[in-house]
């Protein structure tokens, strides 16, 4: 349904409730709380990797999953992100 329809067309019922109160709290909030809880723990720079690979994983995973068409200039996107991730991790390695 991805916002496919209008607005005003949608409705909440009570079947709804329960698993839109799953998504928003479980999928949602616990997976948000253990991220940011995580982040004490880990490096900036590990951080930042998982904030910048967290939307290729989102498109990659729509368009296995949800079957949703992947662009060449997304696909490409995706490339140079994860490039300068892996030249930024080589550089951090040449350091160390």
């Amino acid at each position: 349904m991805l916002l496919t329809v209008k607005l005003g067309s949608l409705t909440l019922t009570r079947g709804s409730i329960i698993p839109l109160l799953v998504l928003g709290v479980l999928h949602t909030g616990v997976c948000y709380a253990l991220y940011f809880l995580s982040l004490k723990d880990l490096s900036a720079q590990s951080s930042s990797i998982l904030s910048y690979i967290d939307p290729v994983f989102a498109v990659v995973l729509s368009a296995v999953l949800l079957k949703e068409p992947m662009t060449p200039q997304t696909a490409i996107g995706a490339v140079l992100v994860l490039g300068s991730m892996l030249i930024s991790e080589l550089q951090l390695k040449k350091k160390e």
